[in-house]
Formats: structure tokens, sequence, C-alpha cells
């Protein structure tokens, strides 16, 4: 096989600025095919240097570095030169510190790197040296081993099985991660983990009846396939059958290239090539800056990486370069240099988020358990007891059953799943309601005449936000622009459209009071900067409250750093100032000498004036106690509130469904953040040094996050002992204020590079230096949690990990092993959204609007209590409509249910019934059928008449049928009488025609006042659905006339 140079593009890429070097072409000539080395001190300059020699040789090329170290620090500095090129091909290093299920690094991109290179797939093959001596299977022991699976083909479901658990995949209830599968009835999902997505494979007996691939989230298919390849795991070992990696490559046309920072470190070859690199650091707006500027200016190709277009000396003649280096650099005998801008390094490439299963309730049938409390809206508070088969008359299908005290049981048939819902309270056990007693519904009416003395005071509140403020903002347009220009990052666009709608508020004459809520490190803060600097400059004092001291020390350091070089005087009120101190504020604060000022519910105090006090941003609002939310509820009658929110639960989202609160949604990820690179390992002391010396030799910091307090000072020590160079502090929530402000803000300024924690991390602490997250009994986390305290790392454009840690012998519940499967999967920001939103329905919500009614809560139910609440809010502010319209209720002769065999997993059931239950249009079912032949395959009949009677529900626009009977060869619809202006004359007439152009027997009868029913004779279920739409749209015509 032949190797030809491959052309140089004349682009700006800072690839092509070296490549034009007569040096890096000549070179890239004599080792295509071959053998080289490569030598830069600098190791962004390597990255860049090397990634340009690939460009001009192509193929199959292989560059080789000294450690994995280095591969999993740069691979993502690779990947954003590279794109679809990298392949990277580093060995995993099983250790015991590895679970069972879960991957190491490397381990997903490694098996599809090495198959790809089987087939002789070109690429730019980035690997460690260890990677070159690692036993791999051969290319023809992989092909006897891989499994082919191909449309329209036997394959023994079972013997595929046995073949996925030998290769240590995981059997699971749901595909919920790589190296998973769960079976289904004949439905397979497989999750192969060299896999981009799994794979949906569907058996008829022993024959493939399709293979699809499926989104991970929403469990639904996204494409077919007529033939697949699962791989074996690059991780087995056959003896006699691996060969090392080098001995493969023997055989293979290649160009390898070995690079490195140090000469010493290359092994002894003919074609080596050295560069050396000054480091070029980027200092803002000085002197000295400006001297560097000017001698990259003076290259011939001055690059720099400045995605957000931020403006500086220079930046005008500099041409814009996409790589991900931590630090600018130059390199004299290229003539090339790159100017990296703080806090601007682009991701990798445009990321894509899929939302998960949503729920549009806080409560949600499918997460039930056995013995779990329900409430039925007509019964009260039961246990649940499972889905039951029930057989009444010929009909079938699944009710959910509840328990009641002394034995009573209620059967939900699927028609009545809407008045069924999950209990969510107090946090204690609720009393179980007794059949037969009034005692439910007398609860009930109490819960109405408190929601009326509470919802009283709502309305009173709505309407004082009608009237005007008294004032109109005029914010400066040229401190808005200052602020703006300051900010770092790229907006987003809905961090666009946040501001857009708070700025558009305070226009208004009115008061504002809108939710701001987005995932964490989404900009909530930069949009609240954006709305005080509109209020100072209107000549109205800002409070910025926080729930927790470490939380208002972050907001007032965030506020100094931004808003002080603007003019504005930004002050702190909190445990971390003294007696002293406060006072000084305070005084300020009275004669008008404080613009913003920041604190927790010390701001909140009797002898905090606000006279002059425009707006009000709230941080966390739900952490608060009852007490200070009934001063900030007092406060909102007077002034516009922002707040912010990274969790919306159901008692801030309330008030914005019932009108009082404006909302808006920050979902877009910021461009600058990386995935972090997340796993699940067990706990061990070697790879825990290994990784803080790690990170500390890069620059970087630290979180040790362990949620006992008691054992926090045995981890200090132990840590300070195995790494000796380190500088470990301590922040848990029992220290006093001076001593957890001096370690908070030792952590900020980087005196401290290692912080030994509690979770009092989880939110607040913004430090963008710190990018190893170490996560000590990962297992007793929740899921939102986990996601929350791994989002404080990673915020500063710099790859970062996190280590999930579970003790050395404890044995994962099943529970336990999906969250941290959950967590591992979704590294994305953002991805997690719909993961914390599905924690906050199992955890509950509490009280909703700062009043004391939780005894009514835990009475109803959070979701009763709701629906209650939001009935008598439309009453007070006369929007009660006429009676809702009621569902149709359906009943069939016949089996209508999903089934053990079809659908095993209730919680699938569930889901699906309910599902069924709340649909109101026909495309609504049919959407639910396309998703439910997707997951579970080919329908049984059962499942198909359960649709039909789900059609049948939704057939009717026109009229509201008391009922309609399915019964072998007949339909009866019942309604409850005529309309008004209806003749009966004509129905007849019309129901005539009907039955002589459907060739069935149809007749009306009028058993009782005003109930008429209509029996069509002589068709079946299908064809009786089909006649009830006719039914109901030539019924409408007689209506029109």
């Amino acid at each position: 096989m032949l190797f030809h140079v491959k052309q140089v593009q004349k682009t700006s890429s800072i690839l092509n600025s070296i490549a034009s070097s007569k040096e890096i072409s000549r070179f890239a000539s004599d080792i295509a095919g071959g053998v080289g080395g490569l030598v830069c001190n600098n190791l962004d300059a390597l990255t860049a240097i090397s990634c340009a020699i690939y460009k001009e040789v192509g193929g199959l090329f292989f560059a080789i570095v000294e450690n994995r170290e280095i591969c999993e620090q740069k691979h993502m500095s690779f990947d954003s030169l590279l794109g679809g090129d990298l392949k990277l091909l580093v060995a995993p290093q099983k250790k015991d510190t590895d679970l069972s299920g879960f991957l190491s690094f490397g381990e997903k991109s490694f098996g599809r790197s090495y198959y790809q290179l089987l087939e002789g797939v070109p690429g730019f093959y980035f690997l460690n040296k260890s990677t070159l001596e690692y036993e791999f299977l051969s290319q023809q022991e992989t092909e006897k081993q891989e499994i082919k699976i191909m449309v329209g083909k036997n394959i023994g479901q079972k013997k595929l099985i046995d073949k996925l658990s030998e290769w240590s995949y995981t059997a699971s209830d749901h595909c919920g991660g790589r190296g998973v599968y769960a079976l289904r009835g004949g439905i397979l999902d497989i999750f192969p983990p060299i896999a981009s997505n799994p794979i949906r494979v569907e058996f008829n007996g022993n024959r493939i009846e399709s293979i699809r691939i499926f989104n991970i989230e929403t469990q639904l298919s996204i494409s077919s396939r007529a033939f697949y390849k699962i791989y074996p795991p690059t991780t087995m070992r056959s003896s006699k059958k691996t060969k090392p990696l080098k001995k493969i490559l023997e055989k293979t046309t290649k160009t390898v290239l070995y690079i490195t920072q140090d000469k010493k470190e290359q092994p002894p070859l003919q074609r080596v090539v050295s560069f050396y690199a000054d480091a070029f650091s980027f200092s803002g707006e000085s002197s000295i800056n400006k001297k560097n500027i000017e001698r990259l200016l003076s290259l011939s190709s001055a690059h720099v990486v400045n995605p957000t277009k931020k403006n500086f000396y220079g930046s005008e003649k500099m041409v814009v370069c996409n790589g991900l280096f931590s630090s600018g650099f130059i390199i004299p005998s290229l003539d090339v240099g790159c100017c990296v801008v703080p806090g601007s390094t682009p991701s990798q490439k445009e990321q894509r988020f899929y939302g998960g299963r949503t729920h549009s309730k806080v409560s949600s049938l499918s997460d039930l358990v056995w013995g779990d409390f329900l409430v039925h809206q007509d019964f009260g508070i039961g246990r649940y007891r499972g889905l039951q088969r029930v057989s009444s008359g010929g009909a079938e299908e699944e009710n959910i059953k509840i328990e009641y005290d002394r034995g009573g049981s209620v059967y939900v048939p699927i028609s009545k799943f809407g008045r069924v819902h999950k209990y969510i309270g107090s946090g204690k056990n609720p009393k179980l309601s007794s059949l037969g007693s009034s005692l439910w519904n007398k609860q009930k009416l109490q819960t109405k005449k408190s929601a009326e003395k509470d919802v009283q005071a709502l309305i009173e509140l709505y309407l004082s936000r009608k009237n005007n403020r008294g004032f109109v903002y005029k914010p400066d347009p040229d401190l808005l622009s200052a602020l703006k220009s300051s900010f770092v990052y790229q907006e987003t666009e809905d961090q666009q459209k946040a501001i857009f709608d708070v700025l558009g508020d305070m226009g208004k004459k009115t008061p504002m009071d809108r939710l701001v809520y987005g995932d964490v490190g989404f900009g909530k803060t930069e949009v609240a900067l954006r709305a005080i600097v509109s209020a100072v400059s209107s000549g109205r004092c800002v409070f910025f409250l926080s729930p927790t001291t470490v939380l208002s020390d972050q907001h007032y350091i965030t506020c100094k750093n931004r808003l002080s070089p603007l003019g504005l005087n930004v002050e702190l009120l909190s445990r971390f100032r003294t007696k002293k101190e406060q006072k000084v504020v305070l005084s300020k604060l009275e004669v008008g000498g404080v613009d913003v000022l920041v604190g927790t519910h010390r701001l909140l105090g009797k002898d905090v004036s606000t006279k002059n006090l425009g707006m009000l941003v709230v941080d966390e609002e739900h952490r608060f106690g009852v007490k200070h939310k009934e001063y900030i509820r007092s406060l909102k009658k007077r002034v516009d509130v922002l707040t912010l929110t990274a969790t919306p639960i159901p008692r801030t989202l309330q008030q914005s469904l019932v009108g009082i609160r404006d909302t808006s949604k920050i979902e877009t990820p910021p461009r600058n953040r990386l995935p972090i690179s997340t796993r699940v390992v067990r706990f061990n002391w070697s790879l825990v040094s290994a990784a803080i010396k790690k990170e500390i030799s890069r620059g970087g910091q630290v979180y040790f996050v362990n949620n006992d307090i008691k054992s926090l000072g045995f981890y200090q020590k132990k840590i300070v002992d195995l790494v000796p160079n380190s500088s470990v502090g301590l922040a848990h929530s029992k220290m006093t204020s001076q001593n957890l402000e001096g370690a908070v803000l030792a952590f900020f300024s980087g005196k401290i590079n290692v912080l030994v924690c509690t979770s009092i991390v989880e939110s607040g602490l913004d430090v963008q230096n710190a990018n190893t997250m170490i996560i000590n009994g990962a297992q007793n986390f929740g899921l939102s949690q986990l996601y929350q305290i791994r989002g404080r790392v990673g915020r500063g454009g710099v790859s970062a990990f996190c280590f999930l840690c579970v003790p050395k012998s404890h044995k994962l519940s099943s529970a336990a092993f999906q969250r941290l499967k959950a967590v591992e999967h979704y590294t994305a920001l953002g991805s997690g959204y719909s993961v914390a939103m599905r924690d906050l329905e199992i955890r509950g919500a509490g009280n909703l609007f700062g009043f004391e009614q939780s005894g009514h809560i835990a009475r109803v139910g959070l979701n009763l209590y709701n629906k209650i609440l939001s009935e008598t809010i439309n009453e007070k502010r006369g929007l009660v409509e006429g009676p809702a319209r009621q569902p149709v209720s359906v009943s069939f002769d016949g089996a209508a249910l999903f089934g053990v065999d079809y659908m095993p997993l209730v919680e699938d059931r569930l889901y699906y019934y309910q599902r069924l239950s709340k649909a109101e249009k026909t495309r609504e079912v049919a959407q639910i059928k396309t998703e439910v032949l997707d997951r579970f395959g080919k329908m049984t009949k059962e499942v198909k008449n359960l649709f039909l009677v789900g059609r049948a529900k939704v057939s009717f626009f026109h009229l509201s049928p008391r009922r309609v009977v399915f019964k072998k060869r007949s339909v009866s619809i019942v309604l409850g009488g005529l309309p008004d202006g209806f003749e009966m004359g004509l129905v007849l007439s019309f129901f005539k025609k009907l039955e002589k152009e459907s060739e069935i027997t149809a007749r009306v009868e009028q058993k009782k006042k005003e109930r008429l029913t209509f029996l069509f004779n002589g068709l079946g279920l299908k064809r009786g659905v089909k006649t009830c739409r006719v039914f109901d749209s030539l019924f409408s015509r007689v209506i029109t006339k």
C-alpha cells in the first residue's frame, strides 16, 4: 500500500498554518507509512503540531504518548482539532477499584477504536505505550467470537443472552447504560459498550423480525438496521488466542508517531523532529499583555481561541481557532502562535440533549412499589397492593388494588386511574381511610375551607401586583453594555430570552414576580446581574437573598467582581460578618450608601432598612423557612422579585400555573462546558491519592465529599499523609462562621487545593479551578443530589473528573445501581435535568406557598391539595367554567389488558395504563400504541383490544355519552338525553340512514326519562369503534341543521 502526502487546503486553520512550514511538510513526507518522533516542551503546541502532521499524512496514523494520564488530559484537545478522525485507543486498566457493570476510562471508545482498526478505518489513533503490549483478540478470533444478527435469520434468544452474560453484560429491567441488556418477552434490548446507542432486537420465536437503534433516554427507536454486529469485549482473555497490539500492527501499513515533551523519553528513532514553544499568557488590557500580543501579531500566523468574540487589543488581527487548548503558546521556528482568552475555551462539538420520560404531575403511578400509599379522590388514603387481573361478566382487565383500614379494598379500572395518585405529604406515614366512613369527605371539606383562607391572601397579592409600583425603571444603557462586555462567556439562546423577559417585566408599570429556573451552571446569576444593574442605575437598592452562608459569600464575590468596576457599592450581610461589621453595613444602607446588599435571612431582619428597596433577588426560595417566606411575601407587594432556582419543584411552579408568577426556563447548556468524565469505583486510597496528585500537578483543585461530619477529620489527615504537598481544608455546616468563611475563601483563592467537605458544596461553591470531585459513599446519595454535587466541577472549560466511590465490600442494591448507572451515563450538562425532576417526584414537595398547610397536605396528599387549591383560586378569580367534560366510560366484555407475558414490569404497565387513561385525542392513543409496539413488539389480542377500547373513549367530540358498552357483535351508546334544539324525528331519520349505509341492525331505546340508548348489532369491536366515530361526526350534522 502506497502512502501519498495529502495536499494542504489553504484555509485559516491553525493546523494548515503549521503544516505549511517546509520542515513539517518534509517530515510528514518522510514518515508516511513509517515511524517518526516528535518532541515539544509545550503540551498544547505538541497537540497542534501532531494533528497538523496527521492532516498531511492521513491514512492509519498512530500517535503514541508515554503514559495514559496524557491521554486522559488531552484527548478532548485532540478531538477539538480532529473531530471524528480521533480514535482513542487507551487500554482499560481493570483494578480492584472497578465495579461490575460500570466502565473504566477509555473503555467506551477503546473497543470501538480497536474494531475500527481491524476493519482498516483510517484515522488518528491516540494511545499510550503500554497499550502496545495489551493482549487483544486477533482478527481471526474476533470474527469467530462476534455475534452477527440479521433480520429474517434464526438465532436462539437464550443462546444470545448466555453469550452476553459470558461477556459480562449485566441483566436489568431497563437498558440504562453500556454493557447492559434487558429482556421483555420477544424484545431484547442490548447496549454494547462500544456503541453510541443501544439496539432493540425483536424476535418471533427464534426468528429476528427487526433490529432497531433506540434512544436510551426516551427508550424509543430512532432508526432500523437489516444487519448488526456485536463485537466481543476487548478485555477477553483466551489462552493462545490473543496477541499484543504491536504484533497485530506489524501486519498493517500505517504511520507511527511517538510524541513527547522530553527527548529522553523518546525511543531510538532515525526520524525525529523537535520544536520549542513559549507559553503565552493572556492578562487583559495590561501593558505587559499588549507587548505579548504585539509579539504574537509579528508572527506569520496569529490565532486566538475566543468563541465569545471578546474584543481586546489586537483581537481583530487574529484568526479564530477552535482548538481546545488550556493555555496559549508561540512556536518561533514555525512562526505560529495562539492566544487563549481565559474563560472562553470552546467545547469540542455541539451537544444534543434529549429529555427522558416526562411526567405531567409530581406523582406518577409508574413509580409505585408494593405498599406505597395512594390517594383515591372518592375513597381516601390506602395502600397499593399491585395490579390485579379482574374478570366480570366476560370482561377482563387489570385494576389497581387499594387496601384500606380494616381490610377493605377498592379495585380501580383503567378508566378511573385519573382519580388516583401517589400520596406525597409531610414525610410521615398517613392514617389509612376507612371505607364507608364520612371522615374522608369531612377532611376534604376542611381542606377546602383552609385553602379558601390561604387563597384569599394569594388573591390579594395577585391584585396588589396589578397596581402600579409607583415608579418606572430607566436603566443606564451604557452600564448595561459595560456589564454585558465583562461577561466572559457566550450567552445561550435561553439565557438571552430570560434576560429579555426580566428587563421586559421591569419596563412595565406593575411589579415583577418572575421565576428563572435552569440547571447548575446555566447562567441564572448573569440574568440576575442584568436586572440588578437596571434597578441600581434607576436609583433603587437591590437585595440578593440566599439560603446559606456559603452561597451568599459566593454571590457576594461574584457581585463584587462584576459590579464594583461599574461603580456599584456591594456589601455582605451574613454570619461571615461580625456584629460590628454588620452595624457599619446597616448604617451605610440607611443613608443610601449601599446599592447591592447580598446576604442570608439576615437581610430579612427588622433592623434592615427597605425604604429604597426596588428589587429582591431570591436564590432557591424553597430552602427558606415559613417565617422568612412570610416576610418575602409581604415584600412582594411593593418590590420587584426575581427568583432563581435549579430545582423547579411543584410549590414554586404552582404559582406560575395559576397565573401569579411568570417563569423563564434556561435549558440550553453553556458552550464552554465539557462533559465530566465520571467513574463508579470501589473506594481505594491508591486511587484517591493518584486522582488528587494528578489534579494538583496540573494546577487544579479537588473536592473530597463525605457526608459524615465525624469522620471528616480522619479523611483530612489521611489525605495530608498521602499527598504531603497538598493543602487540605475542611468545610461543614457545624463549623463556626469564622472558620467556615476562612476555609471557603481559602479554597476560592487557591490557598487550599483539596477541600474535604460534606454536601454543603451542593449549592454555592463555584470554583472554576476545581476539576476533580471524589464522592465517598456515593451509593447513599440521591440521584439529583449526585448530579448537583458533580456539577461543582468542570465549570472552567477544562476536562473534569468525578469518582463515585462505593465501599469495598458493599453490595449495591438494585436502586443504587440504577442511580449510579444513570449518573455515569448522563455526563453532559443538562442531561440530568429530567433525572433531577424524577428524583424530586419521589422525595416530595413539602409546603407550597409558605403558609402553614402541612397538616392538610398530610391528610389528603399533595396532589389532591393542589387540585383543591387550583379550583379555589379559579373560583376567587372568577375563572370558574361550567362542569368539566367527564371521560367517556367504555366497557368491553372481553380481555383488554397488557398482561404480564407481554409487559412483564408492573411499572411499565402502570405507566402506559395511566397515559391511556389521560389520553383525550385519537392521535395520543396512536402515539402510545406506536411506543408500545416499538418497546414490546407484536401485540397480543388482549393488547389490541385495549387500544381499541382506548380509541373508543376518545372518539366522541360532539357528544358526551354516559357510557359505551361493547358486547359480542354489538355496541350500545348511552346518552343522557337530547340537547336543546334536537328533534327526535330528525335523529331517527339520521339513525335509519346510518343503519342502511353500514349494513347493520340499529335501534333506539328510551328506558328512562331523557335517557337514550343507541344500539348497533352485527359488528365486532374494531368495527364498533369505527361506528362510534362515524356516529359522533354524523350526529354533529344533525345538531348544526
